[in-house]
């Protein structure tokens, strides 16, 4: 597992000349990715919407293209509890995958529980 979400390597193309658009890799021992985690948080309830970045949305188009895991976590810090509510959508990849947008700046997306 790699973290590089915010840091210095987020913003270096990977080897398939896109930005990582997540905050964690997971590689096998040969170095390939198997799997990609982006992690979005907030303060209070579970928020009904997140945003995305354009480097985010091509990076889980690309994963689902590539049959690869892209996972997505939101981790809410209510006020009044200590521990922290995750929500997670795995596979998230194949739920953005049908989308067709011409130009990304960033996008919002609705959280609905399941």
């Amino acid at each position: 597992m790699w973290r590089v979400g915010h840091t210095q390597a987020e913003t270096v193309p990977l080897s398939d000349g896109l930005l990582l658009g997540a905050d964690i890799i997971v590689r096998d021992q040969a170095g390939e990715a198997t799997r990609y985690v982006e992690v979005k948080s907030a303060r209070g309830d579970l928020p009904p919407s997140i945003r995305l970045t354009a480097a985010e949305y091509t990076r889980a188009l690309k994963c689902s293209a590539d049959n690869i895991p892209y996972d997505l976590y939101v981790v809410s810090f209510p006020e009044r509890q200590t521990a922290p509510i995750t929500s997670i959508l795995p596979d998230f990849q194949d739920a953005i995958s049908g989308l067709t947008i011409n130009e990304l700046l960033s996008m919002e997306i609705r959280i609905e529980e399941a």
